[in-house]
């Protein structure tokens, strides 16, 4: 562990292992890890429910080092759970019923993590995502001379609600009234921010609009952020047409927006579009089910967890995103501007983000506008082209990594 005692510390509390090549929520704490290395000592706690023991201090690159802490509930506390999603007002008495929050269970991260720092001058606890800020609450008091920062990526409430759309669009009945349960939960919390943080950020400016509207003070927009290739890769030559679909696909939304890839946008496809086309979608954790559904489409190929996704933006002209549902701002929908690939998406794909229909994107909401906006863009390569490029400007302009 290398250090530097005339930098000052920051501490960054998040669900996920920062990565630039992971999920949304891995993407978000990565840009976390980038921003805070330019002037902070960094150091990462990880709350992993799934977490065996704690660990000690471990590399994590960009920060000096990262500290996994076991967080959740016992068994026999689902009971307190299920009383919570039943009468929501309990969550305001205490996080212990409230489905999905994180708080410390018999953890020993803490006495390490302060012990390791007490010397130091700790001025940042950053604490990523909503249902983590008892941990970062119960750390600024071992620090108080710390700035407290709640990102909460999105608004909660509201993307629990879209979830449980999904869910209900899915079939999945006990998911989707679990989901619309919690979501009351955590819009009842929502109405105590900011309690002790001394900031509090977010992905998409109408969810700062909105919080502001219910006077929370205090709150910011901070835009996700990607990586971008350097330099974008040219666009394929002319030839087979090639779509690409990227996304985690045990996640309700991009599991709904598969399904209706297969249902309902390929046949348009089919019906639309003149040649040979192929439709690539990546994404990992598929359900087998889904998996041997994909494989058994002639024009679609399946890519199960891609080591690396730039191949697959490299051999693509359009990246699609048919999203209906989920919360914040798309992370796929930036890395496909990142990559210099046209998109063609929902509204609610492109939500929070500064893109204009028609210059930055093609706007599809229906399955036929889909199919219509990929032959627009297939037959017209000098169009292709533009909205290629102004999307990736549009992303480095707003979204690119610090």
């Amino acid at each position: 562990m290398s250090i530097d005692l005339a930098r000052p510390v920051a501490i960054l509390i998040s669900p996920v292992l920062p990565e630039p090549t992971g999920s949304g929520r891995a993407l978000r704490a990565w840009a976390w890890v980038t921003e805070l290395a330019r002037e902070h000592e960094v150091h990462v706690v990880v709350a992993d429910v799934t977490a065996a023991a704690d660990e000690g201090p471990s590399a994590l690159a960009g920060a000096t080092a990262m500290w996994r802490c076991r967080t959740g509930f016992e068994v026999p506390r689902r009971l307190v759970k299920g009383a919570g999603l039943a009468l929501a007002p309990l969550s305001l008495l205490s996080r212990s019923f409230v489905l999905g929050w994180h708080y410390l269970t018999r953890s020993a991260f803490a006495p390490k993590l302060v012990s390791t720092l007490k010397s130091r001058q700790v001025s940042r606890i950053i604490v990523f995502r909503h249902y983590l800020a008892d941990l970062g609450e119960s750390l600024v008091a071992q620090f108080p001379g710390a700035r407290l920062e709640l990102d909460m990526d999105d608004l909660e409430s509201q993307t629990r609600v879209s979830l449980a759309r999904a869910y209900l669009d899915l079939g999945k009945y006990g998911d989707a009234a679990a989901m619309l349960a919690s979501a009351v939960q955590y819009k009842l919390l929502e109405t105590r921010l900011p309690g002790s943080f001394a900031q509090i950020l977010i992905a998409a400016e109408e969810d700062r609009l909105a919080l502001a509207r219910r006077g929370v003070r205090k709150v910011a927009c901070r835009p996700n952020r990607v990586p971008s290739p350097r330099p974008a890769p040219d666009l394929p030559p002319s030839g087979d047409l090639r779509l690409l679909f990227v996304g985690t696909l045990n996640y309700a939304p991009n599991l709904q927006a598969v399904h209706r890839l297969l249902r309902s946008v390929v046949p348009e496809l089919r019906r639309q579009v003149d040649g040979k086309w192929r439709l690539t979608i990546a994404g990992r954790q598929a359900p087998l089910r889904l998996v041997e559904e994909l494989r058994s489409v002639p024009e679609i190929d399946f890519v199960d967890d891609a080591p690396d996704l730039a191949p697959l933006y490299r051999q693509a002209q359009i990246a699609l995103v048919p999203l209906r549902a989920g919360g914040g701002t798309k992370l796929k929908t930036i890395e496909a501007f990142a990559h210099g690939r046209a998109v063609v998406s929902t509204r609610h794909g492109v939500r929070g983000l500064a893109a204009v229909p028609d210059r930055d994107f093609l706007l599809a909401e229906s399955d036929r506008d889909f199919a219509t906006a990929i032959t627009a863009l297939a037959h017209d390569r000098a169009r292709l082209a533009r909205v290629a490029q102004a999307g990736m400007e549009l992303c480095r302009d707003n979204y690119a990594a610090y």
